[in-house]
């Protein structure tokens, strides 16, 4: 099940499992729902300090231009490490996709590469919520 977290005005939908992240990519595909999802790792510092900028942003993005987007995150540990192919040293990483066929992918502290490609993914959302 899902967790949300609490110091956001909206819920952060957070991985902890293959059940969780499985969940979270079926309703990316199966519903076109638009998905960013943010790996880090909680014992590197520079992901620690993004993360609350990515959240920040994340909070001030929630519904962009109308619609809503599905926000998660996911602690780069022993318990999840096998789900993504990354260094630990390369994190973070966030991926956005919507649909079955749209996916992009940012490395490192990119917070403008994540906004432009968020505008991007609600491009391609339309175009999927149009046919």
């Amino acid at each position: 099940m899902f967790k949300s977290s609490s110091q956001h005005s909206h819920p952060f939908q957070e991985i902890t499992d293959r059940a969780t992240h499985d969940q979270l990519v079926a309703q990316c595909t199966k519903h076109n729902h638009p998905t960013i999802l943010h790996v880090y790792n909680s014992s590197v510092p520079r992901c620690e300090a993004f993360l609350v900028k990515f959240e920040s942003w994340a909070s001030d993005s929630f519904s962009h231009s109308g619609e809503r987007i599905q926000y998660a995150k996911m602690d780069y540990t022993s318990e999840t490490s096998y789900m993504f192919k990354f260094a630990p040293n390369q994190l973070p990483v966030t991926v956005l996709m919507v649909g079955s066929g749209w996916a992009r992918t940012v490395t490192g502290t990119d917070i403008e590469g994540i906004e432009s490609l968020a505008g991007e993914m609600m491009e391609e959302y339309r175009k999927l919520v149009d046919q």
